[in-house]
């Protein structure tokens, strides 16, 4: 899956969840409210997704660089800036373990970013039509579509 599309695909799945909201619950001023805070959330998230999308969809031969910068794009603009107007959140009782768990995936997910975005600057595209050093990370080329 490209990285444009797993961009795309955690709005999607925050509106699942916001219509599974709306549709369970005995407390319904505070499943309304949460409802409309993720909903809220998804949106401005998924804003920032399709900007990134139309961004890769542009990109050809993409370089180390391009990568670790196209990550940190992605970290900033959609993933860290959910986390946190998720993590102001409290969740009904009903969903707490839900949320906590959906939550704290995407937290490692974006631990896992941040690494994958600071080890790309390490590795050493190919020149071109020339030799890499035999010790330098292997790059291959990456189909972001």
């Amino acid at each position: 899956m490209g990285l444009n599309k797993q961009v795309l695909i955690l709005p999607a799945l925050l509106l699942a969840l916001s219509v599974a909201l709306t549709a369970c619950g005995d407390n319904e001023l505070s499943l309304a409210e949460y409802t409309e805070r993720i909903d809220s959330a998804a949106t401005v998230a998924g804003e920032g997704g399709e900007e990134l999308f139309a961004e890769a969809a542009d990109m050809v031969d993409v370089t180390p660089a391009q990568l670790q910068a196209f990550l940190e794009r992605s970290l900033g603009k959609v993933r860290i800036p959910l986390q946190k107007a998720v993590d102001e959140l409290s969740p009904p009782d009903q969903l707490a373990d839900l949320h906590n768990l959906m939550w704290d995936w995407h937290a490692g997910f974006i631990t896992a970013e941040q690494a994958v975005a600071s080890r790309v600057a390490e590795i050493e595209a190919p020149p071109p039509g020339g030799r890499r050093s035999p010790t330098a990370p292997r790059w291959r080329r990456i189909e972001l579509l």
